[in-house]
């Protein structure tokens, strides 16, 4: 529980981790608000069926935090490893924690659960400003489409913080 509490206690002290995530959420919710008005724009200049013309949640998931947002919470996660060695307050860690798989699994498991959460946070607020630019019910961040979109995504995010994980203990090594 102190490595838990050590974990969280320098992820949230480090300003990088702040400004890569407040780039993330800006680039997020941007990506959704234009692509929002976008489609709001094609809907009102289709004569046919507007239907064809609306972006599926997973879509937007896919394209508001699913590209460039997501690399940035990646980037975190080696940063804020990577850092460790570098300043050396890896050696206090090991100091309390003398079993390293301990150290590293409570890492590994930290940043699976902080990605998620980020990865879930960001993109529902995505989805509700979608939904308030666009009116639409289907992307509404409650509905069953969306919902689904995100909780996959969330998934896809908790896997992809296992690899950059080891990434970063990769690159500690070269």
């Amino acid at each position: 529980m102190n490595l838990l509490r050590a974990e969280w206690i320098k992820s949230k002290s480090v300003l990088s981790t702040w400004v890569l995530l407040a780039i993330a959420l800006v680039i997020t919710l941007g990506m959704a608000g234009l692509m929002s008005y976008l489609q709001t724009l094609d809907i009102e200049d289709a004569n046919g069926d507007s239907a064809q013309m609306e972006f599926s949640a997973g879509d937007m998931v896919a394209s508001t935090f699913g590209s460039f947002p997501s690399m940035l919470v990646w980037v975190v996660a080696i940063v804020l490893i990577c850092g460790e060695y570098r300043s050396g307050t890896i050696k206090n860690v090991f100091a309390v924690a003398p079993r390293r798989w301990d150290v590293y699994l409570v890492k590994t498991g930290f940043f699976i659960v902080a990605g998620a959460v980020i990865s879930f946070v960001f993109t529902f607020l995505a989805l509700i400003l979608t939904y308030l630019v666009t009116g639409s019910d289907s992307l509404a961040p409650w509905s069953g489409d969306a919902l689904l979109a995100n909780l996959r995504f969330t998934a896809y995010m908790a896997i992809a913080m296992v690899a950059m994980v080891g990434i970063s203990f990769l690159l500690r090594n070269v």
